[in-house]
């Protein structure tokens, strides 16, 4: 369905997904809430990076659009 959920046991301090290329396709911050949902639908398939700050660390994951 194109939507990407972040859960976490604190609260989310900021968002970013970054294409394969290092550009930012995604941002957001002051979540200031345990669970986001992002919708990718009308980025194409493909690996990205997502970078989740909780708590004042960054937390790196691989992204694969199917």
């Amino acid at each position: 369905n194109g939507n990407v959920t972040i859960s976490s046991d604190s609260n989310i301090n900021s968002i970013e997904i970054y294409n394969i290329f290092g550009k930012p396709i995604y941002q957001t911050s002051n979540i200031l809430t345990h669970q986001s949902t992002i919708d990718i639908s009308t980025h194409t398939n493909g690996i990205y990076i997502l970078k989740v700050k909780v708590n004042g660390k960054m937390q790196s994951f691989k992204l694969i659009k199917l």
